[in-house]
């Protein structure tokens, strides 16, 4: 379950998100860059606000089991449901049936990177059920976005692009969840201070 969770790493998420972005400029899929850009950065942006609400904040929310939305299922969900967007029939007649698909694609990326995190014993369901949700959205946010792909888009440069990514990163932890925790109960932000527990 390591290996596969390692996948949803902020280590690997985050080159992997940046070179799909460059790449998408540098083939002229201008719109495409720009909805995964938010897309992308909107779920991570989403999915840390929540951590930092859940951390300062727990003892005045409701208790749903949730100690802190899973980054990881989140962030693998939408990088690599987005991932399958561009590589899928994007912006063709049949668009629904195409949303359906992603849909479908990333409520199941979600269950498989949610059952590695609560295995490994790091999340629980809740946590992993809020986090693939966020990742779920982002990932369809993504095909919204995105419009159709140029006439003469060669996919094949992002499946390179995300490969050597993958090669070169995998197995490296960026341990954020410490340094959001620490910020949540250390440096709380004014919209959460209420919350604060000094």
């Amino acid at each position: 379950m390591k290996f596969l969770t390692d996948f949803g790493d902020q280590a690997v998420v985050l080159p992997m998100a940046a070179a799909i972005a460059i790449a998408l400029l540098l083939l002229g899929w201008w719109r495409g860059a720009i909805g995964w850009a938010l897309a992308v950065s909107g779920t991570l942006g989403v999915v840390l606000s929540l951590k930092i609400i859940f951390y300062a904040c727990q003892s005045d929310l409701p208790d749903f089991g949730i100690r802190s939305p899973s980054g990881h299922t989140a962030s693998a969900t939408v990088v690599y449901g987005a991932l399958l967007a561009l590589l899928g029939q994007n912006g063709v007649p049949g668009a629904a049936r195409h949303l359906l698909l992603i849909a479908a694609a990333a409520v199941l990326l979600a269950l498989v990177f949610g059952f590695s995190r609560v295995d490994l014993g790091v999340h629980t369901i809740p946590d992993v059920l809020m986090g693939g949700a966020v990742g779920i959205l982002g990932a369809l946010m993504f095909t919204l976005l995105a419009g159709p792909r140029p006439a003469g888009f060669r996919r094949w440069i992002l499946g390179v692009v995300v490969v050597v990514v993958a090669l070169v990163f995998h197995g490296r932890e960026l341990n954020a969840e410490e340094a959001i925790q620490r910020m949540a109960i250390v440096y709380w932000w004014p919209f959460i201070s209420s919350c604060h527990r000094s």
